[in-house]
């Protein structure tokens, strides 16, 4: 008989926790002090399991460890990296939100790579990444459809946690299917009348690929908010803003009205105009959280 088990939470829906161990996964409840403290679990913590019950393979959560990494929507814990992924069309890339994305992913410190899905779509796809590949992104171009460049993504999720990110109907499901080689999601067809995804993901779920590979795969959604960022690091989530971030006359440069600003001088050379557009309209919306 066992008494614990160490392990990673997998699965999280209505109070109960499936967690991964070396001896197989046990469905867990997860005792009421944690509830009383206000400490909500989270698929990717990882859990110490007892009074397990090796025939019906249940069990209690009684510790959960320091969590590394924690993200706040998706709500996944001990993530590694962060896949953007976007599609060629139906629905076409979104800069705005993309750009959001990825701040989310640089505020909490997470490796980032972009994944471009239905190229089979549109063969106009590359334009509109090109910002940011140049601002060192690295860019996967896949079709879950085909399987065109799923080896190549599957390398570069190969021992990490990765959440995979991004709005409705963009195939986050598929590609999962594509990298597990087998119908592991359920997916929806594109609604021609809303244009957009019917997605069926409900819940957040980690999904093993392979040993030290697993995915995570969360609802679509179409609108983040960055408020709580504060504005003294929004330059620095700009991974081509960071070359240039100390060449500016003031040190507390804004880089908007200021003079003598490096990264304004780069803007539209290596820095993309748009990008940089966006960032001031998100140093706008996220308002003072430190400066006047």
């Amino acid at each position: 008989m066992r008494h614990s088990l160490d392990g990673r939470v997998i699965k999280a829906v209505g109070g109960l926790y499936t967690v991964a161990t070396e001896h197989g996964r046990y469905d867990c409840n997860v005792r009421g002090i944690f509830r009383k403290h206000g400490f909500t679990p989270l698929v990717g913590d990882y859990a110490v399991v007892e009074k397990i019950d090796e025939q019906k393979k249940t069990g209690t959560v009684t510790k959960f460890r320091e969590r590394k990494t924690e993200l706040v929507r998706p709500r996944v814990a001990n993530v590694d990296q962060a896949v953007i992924v976007l599609a060629a069309a139906d629905p076409p890339v979104n800069p705005d939100l993309t750009d959001r994305l990825l701040l989310l992913a640089e505020e909490r410190g997470l490796e980032i790579v972009i994944c471009v899905n239905k190229i089979d779509l549109d063969d106009q796809y590359a334009t509109a990444l090109k910002p940011y590949e140049s601002a060192g992104y690295g860019v996967f171009f896949v079709s879950a459809k085909t399987g065109g460049g799923i080896s190549g993504l599957r390398a570069a999720l190969a021992g990490k946690v990765s959440v995979l990110a991004g709005p409705s109907g963009v195939g986050k499901s598929s590609i999962i299917n594509s990298l597990t080689e087998n119908e592991t999601m359920q997916t929806g067809e594109i609604s021609r009348k809303l244009g957009r995804g019917k997605h069926t993901t409900r819940h957040a779920e980690l999904i093993e690929i392979s040993d030290g590979m697993f995915v995570v795969d969360t609802p679509g959604f179409s609108s983040l908010e960055l408020k709580h960022i504060p504005r003294d690091i929004l330059p620095g989530l700009f991974p081509e803003f960071r070359p240039y971030l100390d060449g500016c006359r003031f040190n507390d440069c804004r880089h908007i009205n200021e003079p003598d600003c490096a990264v304004k001088a780069q803007t539209g050379a290596g820095i993309s105009a748009e990008r940089y557009d966006r960032y001031v309209m998100i140093w706008n919306e996220i308002g003072d959280n430190e400066w006047t």
